[in-house]
């Protein structure tokens, strides 16, 4: 979609013009413990593909001294929402802009100087988003800020501001589970819990190849454990998942870190597979 329609769906969604869209609306924030899903792994100097989402994984995986990312995300709205925390990390030294009120976010876009054309497509949506409906910024999110969310920057804002202050967002709206085919290949590659939400096998082997042509000899993809991680039915579609990533990836624990859902089982906050 171009700048007109993302302006037009984030007005629908406030207006609750479309039904219920799993993902349509923005993560505020990570709930996941990023210092304990990245510990132990290396990204620097790493060309990394990476979920977008709140943009937390992008600023810790920067944070976390990674040469490029090129983000991905089935809600292409999420692309500015990049530009607005990274606008609000910059200009107010605030992680995390959501609760502010209008005119909050008002001075914050007169102080904004834009450096691209991305740039200046994320603060005219922004602009229009919040002139138009100055309560929509609170109806385009979702989750709110959690209580969950640990992330490897935390404390270090000044360090992250540096990092990404003149990076624009290499961004695509993909689908994971569908065919997609970028030019180049990476070392690393984030999935979040993406994997958890594959609506079937078949697409779960079509995620295994995009990964597979996608990543450089010996490339990793990791991946965080959803929520209810640990149940039955969640269990048995793990095994579905490996039995059909096996063909192609060695798989690898990650984190020794407790999962913050299940704190008293001793499980990790990650896992790996490492192209064969």
């Amino acid at each position: 979609m171009g700048l007109r329609e993302d302006k037009k769906l984030a007005i629908d969604i406030c207006n609750n013009r479309i039904g219920f869209i799993p993902f349509r609306r923005i993560y505020v924030s990570s709930n996941e413990q990023l210092d304990a899903v990245f510990r132990g792994f290396d990204f620097k100097d790493k060309d990394v593909l990476s979920v977008l989402g709140s943009s937390d994984h992008v600023f810790s995986e920067y944070y976390l001294g990674a040469k490029s990312v090129t983000a991905f995300d089935i809600n292409e709205l999420t692309k500015y929402y990049y530009y607005l925390r990274k606008w609000s990390l910059i200009y107010r030294g605030v992680d995390i802009p959501y609760g502010n009120g209008q005119n909050w976010f008002l001075e914050l876009f007169d102080e904004v100087s834009t450096k691209s054309e991305a740039e200046d497509e994320a603060l005219s949506f922004w602009k229009y988003i919040n002139e138009k409906m100055p309560n929509c910024m609170s109806k385009l999110f979702t989750g709110g800020i959690s209580y969950n969310r640990r992330v490897p920057y935390e404390g270090n804002l000044d360090s992250v501001v540096s990092i990404i202050s003149d990076r624009d967002l290499d961004f695509s709206g993909i689908d994971v589970f569908k065919y997609f085919d970028y030019d180049r290949t990476f070392d690393t590659i984030v999935l979040s819990n993406i994997l958890d939400y594959a609506p079937s096998p078949a697409a779960l082997a079509t995620c295994r190849d995009n990964l597979v042509d996608h990543l450089n000899d010996n490339g990793i993809v990791i991946c965080s454990y959803i929520l209810s991680q640990g149940g039955d039915g969640d269990l048995a579609r793990t095994k579905i998942q490996d039995d059909i990533f096996s063909k192609s990836f060695e798989i690898v624990e990650g984190s020794n870190y407790p999962n913050p859902y299940y704190p008293t089982k001793s499980v990790p906050a990650s896992y790996v597979y490492v192209k064969k």
